[in-house]
């Protein structure tokens, strides 16, 4: 469990270093996480009330380890948020969320 919620917080470290910052950019980095945590909950988005009803700490490993080699790839390419953003809400389309 100790992994798990590491690997997690090491996703966040990780888009947080990378992401553009500023109030500027908020949006773009919420339309990100939404993406990142969508996945992560296979297929809870928040809904009206602002309530996932799941939480991307309980995930499951693979999922995690995807979106770690999603977000390592998108750094290595030097991929703007837009090409994050377009790489995630694909992968949540593959998977039907």
């Amino acid at each position: 469990m100790l992994r798990l919620y590491s690997d997690c917080a090491y996703c966040n470290r990780l888009l947080t270093k990378h992401l553009p910052k500023g109030d500027r950019h908020k949006d773009a980095r919420q339309l990100i996480y939404e993406e990142k945590n969508t996945f992560l909950t296979r297929g809870h988005r928040i809904k009206d009330n602002g309530r996932r009803g799941a939480d991307g700490r309980m995930a499951y490993n693979s999922d995690i380890e995807e979106i770690i080699n999603a977000v390592t790839a998108w750094i290595t390419e030097k991929g703007t948020a837009f090409d994050l953003y377009c790489k995630l809400k694909e992968l949540n389309n593959s998977k039907g969320y």
